[in-house]
């Protein structure tokens, strides 16, 4: 692979903006952002006697177009991005599956772009998102990679990988199983895992994601070729600095919503199909993480200490409760509603109403700092 540099000093007619971009090329692994969607409906009555069910019936054939235009799209982004769908909205803002105007029209080109809307500013600091590029070589980075962002110490809008895939809060919410029985067993020990993995990561570098206790920012994908889901962390406003109390508490506290809130293996995963020992270890850790969650997590608990005394065992477990037919059916299901390459060519542009960059101030120069890699 070619890489090209496109210099800071290029110039470019966009106005008063200054950007970082990362444009994805053919290779780059593909994830989803699936946040949960808000629709808040307001239903003025000024003597008018509405019908109910015909009221219902118009709420649900609302397209993708309709749902958004109340967003304000920054305008440097705008610029930079062609918006495609609305992919959810969070506490800071937006996140729309997008694609660069510069590159083609493809799903291995596209992002998941989030954004801030009116006068709201981010939490999301330059810095921050200059580190977390810089730690995107290490394998214990399972977190989305930044593609984009504003020039600025607090950027209103930023590029992150996007990845086809349910996030747990999705599944457990949604899904006929999950919603009532929890994830599969050796899932959980498996995301678990993952999640200890992660966070021991950010910890080395002076950080923990404080986001993870309803799971809508853990991600699980088809992206790789193994057994096991793929779990990738796609949100960078929970990432604070290093807290031990809130890093144990927010793990285990999702550890428990994928049990659904169980102290044992539920029946419908046929815990009679494992050996008694591994049944009996499973349902010994299922009560602790519940225990540990429901109590009082002291201050002076540390996540580091919690998995060297049951890391092993989780490991263990995961692999001895493995159940392949029901894993190849969390395959399937992270497969569901997944956007295709058909999808993107033939999107159209949403019709997002364009917006100031807030915090914008001052005049930047007529300058952006691209980097881009093709197989050229």
């Amino acid at each position: 692979m070619c890489r090209k540099v496109i210099t800071p000093t290029q110039s470019y007619d966009c106005e008063d903006y200054n950007v970082f971009v990362e444009p994805a090329d053919d290779t780059f692994s593909i994830q989803v952002c699936s946040m949960e969607i808000d629709i808040i409906l307001i239903l003025a009555c000024c003597s008018i006697v509405l019908d109910l069910s015909t009221s219902s019936m118009a709420s649900h054939s609302r397209t993708d177009s309709d749902s958004v235009r109340e967003f304000g799209f920054p305008q440097s982004a705008k610029k930079e991005f062609i918006a495609l769908r609305h992919l959810g909205s969070g506490k800071e803002g937006y996140v729309v599956l997008a694609v660069y105007r510069s590159s083609p029209k493809t799903l291995a080109s596209c992002v998941a772009l989030k954004f801030n809307s009116g006068e709201k500013v981010t939490s999301i600091r330059k810095s921050l998102l200059e580190e977390l590029k810089r730690m995107e070589g290490d394998r214990d980075h399972l977190i989305a990679a930044v593609r984009g962002y504003l020039q600025l110490d607090q950027p209103n809008w930023h590029a992150l990988e996007y990845i086809p895939g349910h996030s747990v809060q999705d599944l457990l919410k949604t899904h006929k199983i999950y919603k009532v029985h929890g994830l599969l067993p050796c899932v959980i020990f498996h995301v678990f895992a993952e999640l200890v993995r992660v966070q021991r990561h950010l910890r080395e570098h002076g950080y923990c994601h404080v986001d993870l206790k309803e799971g809508g920012n853990v991600m699980l994908s088809n992206k790789d070729e193994g057994l096991f889901s793929t779990v990738t962390l796609i949100d960078f406003g929970g990432i604070m600095n290093y807290n031990r109390f809130k890093e144990l508490e927010h793990t285990v506290y999702l550890a428990r919503k994928m049990w659904n809130g169980n102290t044992e293996i539920a029946k419908h995963w046929r815990p009679e199909q494992f050996k008694e020992e591994d049944r009996k270890q499973a349902n010994d850790q299922c009560k602790m993480i519940h225990d540990r969650a429901a109590g009082e997590i002291k201050e002076t608990d540390i996540l580091g200490d919690l998995w060297k005394e049951c890391g092993k065992s989780f490991l263990e477990l995961k692999q001895s409760l493995t159940d392949k037919s029901a894993l190849k059916e969390l395959r399937e299901a992270l497969d569901d509603e997944k956007i295709t390459e058909q999808d993107v060519v033939e999107g159209e542009e949403l019709p997002l109403e364009q917006d100031y960059d807030v915090g914008m101030g001052a005049k930047y120069r007529n300058t952006w700092k691209t980097f881009s890699e093709d197989g050229d």
